[in-house]
């Protein structure tokens, strides 16, 4: 499984990626527990130094 979240280059990339893991966050807790799985993430940035997109990818198949 490979997902791409990308950033939007007008908006502060941080202030995107906080409410993003403060809402993932609060999505977790209300989910069953469960353990997690392993995986990687790689970030990508513009020319800049901004955060462009996170691609992340689980390990193995379910």
């Amino acid at each position: 499984m490979t997902m791409k979240i990308d950033f939007d280059a007008n908006e502060d990339s941080q202030a995107q990626a906080i409410l993003l893991v403060n809402a993932l966050s609060q999505w977790i807790e209300e989910q069953p527990q469960q353990p997690p799985r392993p995986g990687k993430a790689q970030f990508c940035y513009r020319p800049d130094g901004t955060l462009d997109s996170i691609h992340a990818e689980l390990d193995g198949a379910e």
